[in-house]
Formats: structure tokens, C-alpha cells, sequence
């Protein structure tokens, strides 16, 4: 997609569907910001379009062979830091279906 989308379109797509999403919860669960959590919020936004970015590029250039290992680095990055920040382990369950 990101060949024939470009990035540009390949990220606003992605971004109205998960603002689409997430909408649909705000009027049940929105809690409004302190001025520090919304500049957490922008930190998430500018870190997470940049990562994605990146992503969308390197789908772009290689092969899905050569980047799909990289996709199981992010579970081991959540693993890690589920337990360093929040103390949380994923259960068996989890550990036995997320490498396949």
C-alpha cells in the first residue's frame, strides 16, 4: 500500500480510522488532560507518526522476509516494558499464541 498510497495518504488513512475508533468510546470514557498530560499526548503523537513513518518506508524499500523478524521485537519491547513500568507479565496464554 505504501507504494501506491504514498505515505502521506497511507498515514492519514490509518490515522482516520483509528481517530474514527476511538471516537466512537469519548463519550463514555473522556477524561480531560492536566497541560502536562496533553503534552504527553503530543509526545505519544509525534514519537508514534515518526515511528510510522519509519515503518511504512521500511515496508516500502524491503522485503516482507527481511523485516517480518523486526515485528517480534515489538512484542519483546512490550514485554519489557509492561514489566519495568507497570510490574505486569503476560500471562500463558499469551506467551504461548503470540509467537505464531
Amino acid at each position: 500500500l505504501a507504494v501506491r498510497m504514498g505515505v502521506v495518504g497511507l498515514m492519514l488513512f490509518l490515522g482516520a480510522i483509528g481517530a474514527g475508533g476511538t471516537a466512537l468510546s469519548l463519550p463514555w470514557w473522556w477524561v480531560q488532560p492536566s497541560p502536562a498530560g496533553w503534552a504527553l499526548l503530543a509526545g505519544i503523537g509525534v514519537l508514534g507518526t515518526i515511528g510510522h513513518i519509519v515503518m511504512i518506508r521500511a515496508f516500502a524499500w524491503a522485503s516482507t522476509q527481511t523485516l517480518a523478524p523486526l515485528l517480534y521485537a515489538y512484542l519483546l519491547w512490550a514485554v519489557a516494558f509492561g514489566w519495568l513500568f507497570f510490574g505486569e507479565w503476560p500471562d500463558a496464554a499469551t506467551l504461548i499464541v503470540s509467537p505464531r
